[in-house]
């Protein structure tokens, strides 16, 4: 498109030109000063339009409306003063004020004005190709603008580039900046950034070799590398890519798109991590069940196999020393049992720890006490170093401090072949700067130290895992449940502790833990270590019901409680227990909370509800049960029962347990767990 302009110079001109350029209309602009020149210019050639101001030096503008043959040229007029009523109703296509922003916008007012010319000469084809050249901009525009929203809205950036070493960018859209840290002007205009400076150096020869075979074989790629963020990070990225050739076959440029993968990467990561764990924890647990099976079927087979010799005959001389190993072997296979369910109650939080007035001296010289016979077999010693300041009276749960340190010194005890053990406590002084007497208890440490051959370090970081067996002695022991160690760390942490243990190899571990203990309470009554009563003790001989369905069961009981000098009778289910107790008068009844007929739970809440008379409603009742879990205390409670034991049952359990079941009658609102025979658990 050709266009005069006549009379603009200097800064109008300059306005004019800068409007074209940033508008982008391919026009062809010519300047003349005044009239004689544009003049001579149309006789040169002819112009599609012409805009003149009105004041000219050599006359008006709207002169050069006529081109002299009686037909009107397509003029626009610009102005800054003001025209005559003759001259403004001339057919100029537009007059229009002269100022700065209407030079800026000269574009648009051509294009307005053309239209206007087309129209006005019913110059049909000029007119089509105007509304032609409009469609086309505004279809352009549209369409500039559909993709530069398809590439803002694609989760990714979008390039092309040019198929070379350093991956010239022609074009990369704006979320460049989010995965890399540079703008997209880094890559492609500034040429800051060249792009394959950012993929990972150990990467690159492998996405180099990946694009280049997939381009040889015109096929499309998708490879997975990591680039170096602008921050300092390393990201995942995907990139897919497909070549653009030329009618020979010859590569153009690569059109794809890359794509941030550093969550997926890690997620995956995280998951296989998970993966392994829990394929671990099955492996630890399959092997922690078969050996569980060795464990309980090799004294099952002693008991069995002494049980049958024992029944020989010819054989009394030797029946003592077959019973001690059978009771030897029931004891080893219930403290497996108890290891387990011990553990099972701290893992589903079902342990509660009970402080109560205890004298800490007397329990630690009691086990050194115990340990020594153990010791003493082996032929090494076992001391105590107890630090004399540390004093001996506090509260705290002493069962399970008496637990956590027999593990301890079992262990040291096992896998110590010469030398020996030291068991010592002592006032615990840490960063925070504790000390006996600090205000909320007293800290102390307790240490369990062995000369044995020591942990090797890379098991040190696993020895308190559940269904771990750490090698000692250089090789590893696999007797026991592996649970040993993982009940005394969550233990100690139940009480606010820490435990950990210090190992060199061949020179002996120490086993540490440290406890606040709190103050002694006045008010409450010393729990001592050792069991049994004392004179003042002693009862007068109860009549004793016993409910049981199992044969040996009865005898058991019977032959226990005759033992300590009560007077048994017998029951097979609840039923006769309710007719019995009609019948004659009892001071306890013990059940089997399983029985046929009518079990013991359903015979207690009849009891309670005078089914066997009101006198006996409120008869002191113990369940007897193997079942382990809190849903025995929940149901003896619901119905009244004062107590219950869990077998198996000793001679010492149940001679505690009916002395203490007579101290509590007066409060029959819980049944308390009266197995253990150094506290009562609510």
């Amino acid at each position: 498109m050709e266009l005069l302009f006549i009379g603009y110079t200097g800064h109008d001109a300059d306005l004019i030109k800068k409007a074209f350029e940033s508008d982008g209309r391919k026009c062809a602009i010519n300047f003349s000063v005044n009239l004689s020149e544009a003049g001579k210019a149309v006789q040169a050639r002819e112009y599609d339009l012409y805009i003149a101001e009105y004041r000219l030096p050599d006359g008006k503008g709207i002169d050069f409306l006529n081109d002299g043959s009686g037909s009107v040229r397509p003029l626009i007029i610009t102005f800054n003063e003001l025209i005559d009523d003759g001259e403004s109703a001339s057919p100029a296509l537009d007059f229009v004020k002269k100022t700065d922003s209407s030079l800026r916008a000269m574009p648009g007012i051509v294009m307005r004005a053309l239209h206007k010319w087309a129209l006005s000469r019913d110059n049909v084809q000029l007119h089509q190709e105007i509304l032609d050249r409009k469609w086309m901009e505004d279809t352009l525009k549209r369409i500039n603008e559909k993709f530069k929203n398809l590439v803002a809205n694609i989760p990714g950036v979008v390039f092309q580039r040019a198929f070379d070493r350093n991956w010239t960018m022609y074009f990369i859209s704006n979320e460049a900046e989010k995965i890399t840290g540079y703008k997209p002007s880094d890559f492609v205009k500034d040429y800051n950034v060249v792009y394959s400076n950012i993929i990972h150096p150990n990467d690159f020869d492998m996405v180099s070799e990946t694009i280049s075979s997939n381009i040889s074989l015109k096929k499309p790629y998708s490879v997975e590398y990591r680039i170096l963020h602008s921050e300092g990070s390393i990201r995942w990225v995907n990139e897919m890519g497909q070549g653009i050739y030329d009618d020979d076959g010859h590569i153009q440029w690569i059109d794809g798109s890359i794509f941030d993968i550093t969550d997926r990467i890690q997620a995956g990561r995280e998951l296989s991590i998970a993966k392994d764990a829990a394929e671990s924890a099955t492996r630890s647990k399959t092997e922690f069940l078969a050996r569980m099976s060795h464990e309980i079927r090799t004294p099952l087979n002693i008991i069995s196999g002494f049980a049958e010799l024992a029944l020989e005959p010819g054989t009394d001389y030797l029946k003592n020393d077959y019973i001690k190993s059978i009771k030897e072997s029931a004891d080893y296979m219930l403290m497996i049992i108890n290891e387990i369910l011990d553990f099972s109650k701290i893992e589903a939080g079902e342990i509660v720890i009970e402080p109560v007035n205890f004298d800490l001296r007397s329990l630690v010289e009691s086990l050194v006490k115990n340990f020594s016979i153990m010791a003493g077999k082996k032929g090494i010693f076992i001391d105590l170093k107890y630090h004399e300041g540390l004093g001996t009276r506090f509260s705290g749960d002493e069962t399970r401090i008496k637990q956590i340190l027999m593990n301890l010194l079992g262990n040291a005890v096992k896998f110590t072949e010469s030398g020996g053990v030291t068991l010592s406590a002592e006032p615990y002084h840490n960063e925070d700067g504790f000390s006996p007497g600090s205000p909320g208890g007293w800290p102390i440490l307790f240490t369990v130290h062995d000369s044995g051959m020591g942990v090797p370090q890379e098991d040190i970081k696993i020895i308190f895992e559940k269904y771990k067996h750490a090698a000692r002695r250089g090789k590893k022991d696999f007797r026991g449940t592996g649970l040993g160690l993982a009940i005394c760390r969550k233990l100690v942490e139940l009480m606010d502790g820490n435990i950990w243990v210090e190992s060199s190899l061949s020179k002996g571990s120490s086993f540490k833990f440290t406890l606040k203990l709190g103050p002694w309470k006045d008010s409450d009554v010393i729990s001592s270590p050792e069991t049994g009563f004392t004179e003042a003790e002693k009862r007068v001989p109860l009549r004793i019901l016993v409910a049981e369905d199992n044969p040996v069961n009865i005898k058991l009981m019977t032959r226990l409680l005759e033992k300590i000098g009560d007077m048994p009778e017998t029951a097979l289910n609840g039923r006769e227990v309710i007719d019995m107790l009609q019948k004659k008068t009892y001071g306890l009844v013990i059940m089997d909370m399983e029985m046929p007929v009518m079990n013991g739970i359903e015979a207690a809440g009849m009891i309670r509800k005078g089914a066997a008379g009101e006198d006996n409603s409120t008869i002191p009742i113990l369940m007897i049960t193997g079942f382990v879990h809190p849903e025995a205390a929940r149901l003896c409670s619901e119905v009244g029962i004062d107590g219950y034991l869990i077998k198996p049952v000793s001679i010492k359990i149940l001679t505690s347990a009916i002395h203490r079941l007579k101290d509590r009658l007066a409060n029959r609102h819980t049944c308390d767990d009266l197995s253990d025979t150094g506290a009562v658990h609510e």
